[in-house]
């Protein structure tokens, strides 16, 4: 039975101080990559692509921890995004709390460190 290669999935997004800078080449590295930036509020912007070019992964629920597991150690938090996104909706009827990254408060910026993907960057053209 297959399985979701972790390790490899790990190494592939790795770089020298967190996250690789540009975009993993595997499709479910990509995902795991793009959805851990997204939880820990790095590039809060809809993660659209990475969704799309998922598919019908059967292994999404595993991909899906793996990210948040990602975004916490990297990041410090998986709820940058949240945050964010519950506020803008009114799902959240609390205050943010501080010491977060900047982009999980209302007016944060959407991209901390200006490395958006070329395929992605309509998500935040003016």
């Amino acid at each position: 039975m297959p399985t979701v290669q972790k390790e490899s999935i790990v190494e592939e997004i790795k770089g020298r101080k967190g996250l690789c800078s540009k975009r993993p080449e595997g499709s479910r590295a990509y995902y795991v990559w793009r959805m851990a930036r997204f939880h820990g509020g790095a590039d809060v912007t809809m993660p659209v692509v990475a969704s799309v070019l998922r598919g019908n992964d059967p292994f999404v629920k595993e991909l899906d921890a793996l990210a948040e597991l990602v975004a916490k150690k990297v990041f410090g938090t998986d709820m940058a995004a949240a945050l964010r996104w519950g506020s803008a909706l009114g799902f959240l009827n609390q205050a943010i709390p501080a010491g977060l990254p900047g982009s999980a408060y209302p007016n944060g910026p959407v991209v901390l460190d200006g490395n958006k993907p070329v395929a992605e960057s309509l998500e935040i053209a003016a």
